[in-house]
């Protein structure tokens, strides 16, 4: 075990911040799709049929919570 007294990342995400809006993480996953299309197009990463169908599986596993993340933006 090691301990690192500096932090690793400065990144917070919290309500107000811009990438929690549903217009942003509905792009965002636009552009999760356009990569894994690219990558199994391309064969970087993503070299099999089986391995995109999970790839988008699990895009869509993560997207399920959508309406939640607009239903608490519209209020």
């Amino acid at each position: 075990m090691m301990y690192i007294a500096e932090p690793l990342s400065y990144f917070r995400n919290h309500a107000q911040q811009e990438q929690a809006g549903i217009n942003v993480v509905l792009l965002s996953r636009i552009e999760w799709f356009e990569i894994a299309t690219e990558a199994y197009e391309e064969g970087y990463f993503i070299e099999s049929l089986s391995e995109y169908k999970i790839s988008l599986i699990n895009l869509l596993r993560d997207s399920v919570g959508l309406s939640k993340i607009y239903n608490r933006t519209k209020n």
